[in-house]
């Protein structure tokens, strides 16, 4: 009686998982991936932020994951920036990674401008702000708005349009 309860658990359990194929799974390298037409539209609203040099960078960076010589030197708020990526994040516009893997990537590639320093974004900051909600951005660079159609849409975010709801 016992033997035949122990069989019957074994059934209930599930079976060990055997590999697809004796091929060694190979590690993937996770980086943000823009739908397309994100990158230019994106691209397009950070240039200026960038100096010409690190523009020549900059879009190579968002479409192919090309590797930059040091940092991008982000001339605006460090929270801006991170809300940028944030916004396409959520919206699903910026895809092939998990929140914690696109900090990674932005301190990876980006610094800003803090009194007149260059400024290393830190994991722990850019954390706060990307996978919590805490500490909004209160001056946005880019909106990312839902058409009627379903699809969504990245706009740039003008000094005098921020805080305001926008037709």
């Amino acid at each position: 009686m016992l033997a035949s309860l122990l069989l019957h658990l074994q059934t209930l359990l599930p079976a060990p998982e055997q590999p697809i194929s004796d091929v060694p799974a190979k590690a993937v390298a996770a980086y943000p991936r823009f739908v397309d037409g994100v990158a230019e539209r994106l691209f397009e609203i950070l240039k200026g932020y960038f100096s010409p040099e690190d523009q020549q960078q900059l879009l190579p960076l968002l479409l192919e994951n090309q590797g930059v010589t040091s940092p991008l030197l982000f001339h605006g708020n460090g929270n801006q920036l991170a809300d940028a990526f944030k916004q396409l994040y959520e919206s699903n516009l910026l895809v092939g990674c998990l929140k914690g893997e696109l900090e990674t990537w932005i301190s990876r590639h980006f610094a800003y401008v803090y009194r007149r320093q260059q400024r290393t974004l830190p994991q722990g900051y850019l954390a706060a702000l990307i996978s919590s909600n805490a500490k909004p951005c209160q001056s946005p660079i880019l909106d990312v708005r839902k058409q009627a159609d379903g699809t969504y849409a990245v706009f740039p975010v003008l000094r005098t349009q921020k805080n305001y709801t926008i037709p």
